[in-house]
């Protein structure tokens, strides 16, 4: 559901005004609420329709909405046992400085024995799909993709759990986009092959 209000987002503020988006902000800031954090980053996208100024007032505006839903959840719960957020930094430490950890940890994904997604290997595949793919992304999506990995990266490790780098969610967005280009050079290299393969087989 979270990817799913943020791609709705950054849709409608792409296609239309960006106040077509207030629903959204309420439903996702119902849903979870980190989506508060998320509406920050949509300021390049609002800013590409209007001036600095408006982009500005509209972000004030999907951020009071979201704070207009959250807080009487908020109220209604705060008397359960528990914080809200567990500094985890000192866990991170730990965790990055273990060369074995880093580079043969392993978890069960769907009941298959598989290398943490945050040990050596996964990482450098996933360094190397996004370093690929990023220059061929929007300009204005690059800088929504800049200002998510300046929220979410210091927030996952100070409060997430070590390796879990589905809590780096604010950046799946662009993760996506990043692999739709890299899978269209693929597909238009291969029929490129294919269409020089076919006119070479006719002469």
């Amino acid at each position: 559901p979270e990817l799913a209000f943020l791609a709705l987002a950054v849709w409608i503020i792409l296609k239309f005004d960006w106040w077509w988006a207030i629903p959204v902000a309420a439903l996702g800031a119902w849903n979870k609420e980190s989506f508060l954090l998320i509406v920050p980053t949509l300021y390049p996208l609002i800013r590409r329709r209007t001036s600095r100024t408006a982009a500005f007032l509209g972000v004030v505006v999907l951020c009071s909405v979201c704070i207009a839903v959250y807080v009487p959840i908020w109220l209604r719960f705060s008397h359960n046992p528990g914080s809200t957020v567990a500094m985890r930094w000192l866990d991170q430490l730990r965790f990055f400085l273990h060369p074995r950890a880093l580079l043969f940890s392993t978890q069960e994904a769907y009941g298959v024995r598989v290398l943490w997604a945050s040990s050596v290997v996964p990482m450098a595949l996933l360094i190397w799909t996004v370093w690929r793919g990023w220059r061929q992304l929007p300009p204005v999506i690059q800088r929504h993709g800049q200002i998510a990995a300046a929220i979410n990266i210091p927030l996952y490790f100070l409060f997430c759990t070590p390796g879990e780098l589905r809590d780096l969610s604010m950046l799946y967005l662009v993760f996506l986009l990043v692999l739709a280009v890299n899978l269209n050079e693929l597909l238009g290299a291969s029929n490129e092959a294919s269409t020089a393969g076919r006119a070479h087989h006719v002469s």
